[in-house]
């Protein structure tokens, strides 16, 4: 069974849970902000205001959170301090996704895409903001940046490309952020791949959206091999984190569009139970 938490975004994505608080934040990238989801109330609440495009989030560890969109921002109640400034130089360049390593640093990717065109203007790349020096790139020739995930061990970084529809990982050399050379880890041909989050056992779980037929969650261990795959009721399906009190409950976004007079994005909790690792809180500053 799934329980549907909150209704009314329109594109709802990067979940985190918060564990001091016990709510799933979330951003709506069509309909602006990021969101809080109370999980003991239900109650449903603004935490960032305006801002559109956001595909990432993060918690800081000094309060307020790291958000993408046309740069990545550290909001901290009336306060935004820039982190990257847009890419490319582009207007319609942005950042998508991001994570933070256990160094709490945080790497996130850029995307150059045109949305009503489908456009790809430049490939992006994976950019390091690192909690003790400068930002840097790390990785780069990425057609549609999304997903991003560091394994429980902290050795490498999950990341998914949804141009070619491919997992890939890289191992995390140092703890300045550097990866290696990309590897291929599955391919998901069936839908089109976002968001993941990382359970505990080292699996990536992969938000899968299809277009007339149900989207769904691939179970992919650390080998390629798809253990599993979690049907979903809603086609678009955008990303999902784990927590909870437990510490496995699956919350997934799912139900939106692009486009911002709709508002059919949900957040959900799935009737599935995974063992998760808190995602540690980032550290980084302005340079």
């Amino acid at each position: 069974m799934t329980e549907i938490l909150a209704t009314g975004f329109g594109l709802p994505e990067g979940p985190v849970y918060d564990e001091i608080e016990d709510r799933v934040l979330v951003t709506d990238a069509s309909g602006g902000g990021v969101w809080a989801v109370q999980l003991d109330t239900g109650e449903k609440s603004c935490v960032v205001e305006h801002r559109k495009g956001i595909g990432g989030l993060a918690l800081h560890a000094d309060g307020g959170y790291i958000i993408s969109g046309r740069n990545l921002a550290w909001k901290r109640g009336d306060e935004t301090f820039t982190l990257l400034d847009q890419a490319f130089g582009s207007p319609t360049a942005r950042y998508n996704d991001i994570t933070t390593s256990p160094e709490g640093g945080v790497y996130a990717g850029s995307i150059d895409y045109d949305l009503q065109t489908g456009k790809v203007h430049h490939l992006g790349d994976l950019h390091y903001v690192s909690p003790t020096g400068p930002s840097r790139v790390v990785a780069s020739g990425i057609e549609l940046t999304n997903g991003l995930g560091v394994s429980p061990d902290g050795s490498t970084l999950y990341h998914v490309d949804t141009g070619p529809r491919v997992l890939y990982r890289y191992d995390i050399l140092d703890a300045d952020g550097s990866l290696s050379e990309r590897q291929v880890v599955i391919h998901l041909p069936d839908g089109t791949p976002d968001g993941i989050a990382i359970a505990a056992s080292g699996h990536v779980l992969v938000a899968v959206g299809c277009h007339g037929a149900p989207g769904f969650i691939s179970v992919v261990a650390p080998n390629g091999t798809e253990d599993d795959r979690w049907i979903m009721p809603y086609e678009h399906v955008t990303s999902l984190c784990i927590g909870g009190r437990d510490g496995r409950s699956v919350f997934v976004t799912m139900g939106g569009t692009a486009k911002a007079d709709e508002r059919l994005g949900v957040v959900a909790r799935i009737d599935q139970q995974v063992e998760g690792l808190p995602r540690p809180r980032t550290r980084v500053r302005p340079v």
